[in-house]
């Protein structure tokens, strides 16, 4: 999965790294993913940060007043927690929904926001930050639309399907393919 990550990905992984790291975490959560999208600088998911007014400093602040340190000595290369995974293959069908070949940040932001991690959900509203906020920013930095068409839910329906969950056992049970599913969205979209 990483070979699909941008530059700008992969170094939101490494900061995740740092962040757990400079906490005394000895593995990598959400929390740290959350932390390496607002300081890795230059994808749409730091830019919308920015743009918001966030800075890595307060939200490392939520973050360690949230998540005490570890007592455990520090692994030379730290895992991630499920929670992470998740996040990390949720980021995948992201993309995927998006018609995007790679994984960017604002995937990664995306799939976090979707997820709904506790300690992530009580670090961003402490920011201030309300998840529809950050996904319009994220989508704007990314050059889509700015207000998605409330009637087209097409990328909803696609993330489902990419899922194991119940909507995509649901559709597989049915013979629906994910390609044929994407080709029916992308022609509803365009009125034919």
């Amino acid at each position: 999965m990483f070979e699909r990550f941008t530059e700008e990905a992969r170094q939101v992984v490494v900061l995740a790294q740092a962040e757990a790291r400079l906490l005394g975490h000895g593995q990598i959560g959400t929390e740290h993913l959350l932390l390496g999208l607002i300081g890795e600088g230059a994808g749409p998911a730091s830019r919308a940060f920015a743009r918001l007014g966030v800075t890595v400093e307060a939200a490392r602040e939520q973050v360690a007043a949230d998540v005490p340190p570890d007592d455990a000595a520090p692994q030379r290369q730290l895992p991630f927690t499920p929670r992470t995974k998740g996040t990390l293959e949720a980021a995948l069908r992201q993309a995927l929904g998006l018609g995007d070949e790679y994984i960017g940040t604002e995937h990664m932001l995306l799939a976090l926001l979707i997820e709904r991690d506790a300690r992530t959900a009580r670090v961003l509203s402490a920011l201030g930050l309300r998840p529809d906020l950050l996904r319009t920013a994220v989508m704007e930095e990314r050059g889509a639309r700015a207000t998605p068409d409330p009637h087209d839910d097409g990328d909803a329906l696609l993330t489902l399907a990419e899922g194991s969950g119940v909507a995509g056992r649901a559709l597989e049970a049915l013979g629906v393919t994910r390609g044929a599913l994407r080709e029916a969205v992308e022609r509803a979209r365009s009125g034919s």
